[in-house]
């Protein structure tokens, strides 16, 4: 995985951001809002920029570092496409 986007602290980012997602019923996942508010909220738990969450998810999710934001990815994807992907964090 590039460096640029996966740091030391990134697993354990995406697998918080991964149990909220998970938490989330089903009309949540047709809202990017919605999303983006979870993922907002585990970065603020986190202490962290919203960087270092939402790059390494974007990277996860479709491979590169660039593009649209990452809760309308994750709304076009939808929740068990997503979660499947953020299933599978690099060691």
């Amino acid at each position: 995985m590039k460096q640029k986007v996966w740091k030391s602290d990134s697993g354990a980012l995406v697998s918080k951001a991964s149990i909220a997602l998970e938490s989330l019923d089903a009309d949540a996942w047709n809202s990017a809002v919605t999303l983006g508010r979870s993922l907002d909220a585990v970065v603020s738990s986190a202490k962290v920029k919203n960087l270092q969450l939402f790059s390494p998810l974007r990277y996860l999710l479709t491979g590169v570092t660039a593009g649209i934001g990452v809760p309308v990815i994750m709304s076009i994807l939808g929740r068990e496409i997503t979660l499947k992907r953020l299933r599978n964090i690099p060691q």
